[in-house]
């Protein structure tokens, strides 16, 4: 029995509790919680003492029966926390003392600080500069729950938008096997109005961002097709795409039914609206060049020439995965988007794409803001590439 009683007296002499202390330098408070002694060793009360640091003496001592304290309006300076059990006596086993890392109360910061030690680990984490509720300490173990969370959802979007770009840069670059013409990319040739600067920036980044990224040799970026007049295009491209605007519309309605609209000039392209309207009602064989509708989402529907066959135009951006995945001969639905080239989300991810998402947003705050644009600048309208 005295073997067992000396084995008991040791566990108590060498027993320490598990501590933890949260420093809150904006409310200069310092909130400390422990575990309790196993019953059998005979311990009623806790002694939490705060200590000068520097000065090696106690500030404040409190005596509790629970497992937590609260040290408040702590002046600036350097502090520990000792914690040790006591017996009814007011005995306790010197080796039982539990004593924390130096921590500061500093003014004018933030520091929201967790100090633990347990056994013969010590930890301090930097929280969320976030106020403490001392009065709240259930709410302590749901703030760390929250702050885990946030955290966590942060690296895995991080993790998600990284995967995305690389498959997106995978899918394509698999484009090179699908394409058309002996220099390994679709010839294209895109037709816009020049309503105003601003439709003009979205459509020439539009042109840059289909040469670029979307494996497209689009023929308006070499010069040596500026003197070949708009309608003959169709013999050099295997696409031409119609990007659809209020002067393109008022340019066919002025060239079909002989309207009228502002200043009004003979830059009609009647062979080319000619060879659109004959491209439509035929259905294209191979080889033969072929004609899409396009439109940047700002344009109003309205301005869509139904007479083009295509009541509903490929819409830039929203549509580009699918403008691009018919252009490359991809069937969006036999593939079941496993290598689609995710067009939308690269625009996203790239300078380009985000240069031609700015210059379509300039474009669309224009239009929202001077809703008479095409009446009040009077301007003289052309086609580009037109004679």
């Amino acid at each position: 029995m005295s073997t067992e009683l000396a084995g008991k007296n040791d566990k108590i002499r060498r027993w320490k509790t598990c501590l933890s202390v949260i420093v809150d330098d904006r409310n200069r408070m310092a909130h400390v919680t422990f575990e309790h002694a196993p019953p059998e060793y005979g311990f009623v009360d806790y002694i939490v003492s705060l200590n000068d640091a520097v000065k090696k003496r106690n500030i404040l001592r409190i005596q509790t029966n629970t497992t937590s304290a609260n040290f408040t309006d702590l002046k600036n300076g350097d502090y520990t926390i000792v914690v040790y059990p006591i017996n009814d006596n007011n005995c306790y086993p010197f080796c039982s003392r539990r004593k924390s890392d130096i921590f500061s109360i500093e003014r004018n910061t933030n520091n929201l600080l967790n100090l633990t030690v347990c056994g013969n680990e010590t930890r301090t984490k930097t929280l969320i500069n976030r106020p403490l509720e001392a009065t709240a300490t259930p709410n302590i173990w749901k703030f760390y729950l929250l702050f885990l969370s946030l955290i966590f959802v942060i690296i895995a979007f991080i993790v998600y938008r990284r995967k995305r770009r690389h498959i997106t840069a995978d899918n394509l670059s698999s484009l090179k096997n699908n394409t058309t013409t002996s220099t390994g990319k679709v010839k294209v040739f895109v037709i816009y109005a020049e309503d105003h600067p601003f439709h003009t920036e979205a459509c020439q980044s539009f042109v840059h961002y289909l040469n670029e990224h979307c494996f497209c040799d689009v023929l308006n970026t070499y010069p040596e097709y500026d003197s070949v007049p708009v309608p003959d295009m169709e013999k050099h491209s295997d696409f031409v795409l119609v990007i659809n605007s209020q002067t393109l519309y008022c340019e066919f309605r002025a060239w079909k039914f002989r309207e009228t609209y502002p200043d009004m000039k003979s830059y009609f392209c009647h062979e080319l609206f000619e060879k659109i309207l004959q491209n439509v009602k035929e259905s294209p064989s191979s080889g033969t060049c072929e004609y899409l509708m396009c439109a940047m989402d700002y344009t109003d529907d309205k301005y869509i020439p139904l007479e083009f066959g295509r009541c509903e135009p490929f819409k830039i951006i929203d549509d580009m995965t699918d403008l691009v995945c018919y252009i490359q001969k991809l069937d969006l639905s036999s593939i079941k988007g496993r290598d689609i080239p995710r067009v939308s989300e690269h625009i996203y991810t790239s300078p380009d794409g985000n240069a031609l998402l700015s210059a379509i947003e300039d474009a669309r705050y224009f239009e929202k803001t001077h809703p008479n644009w095409f009446q009040e600048e009077n301007i003289s309208v052309s086609v580009t590439g037109c004679l």
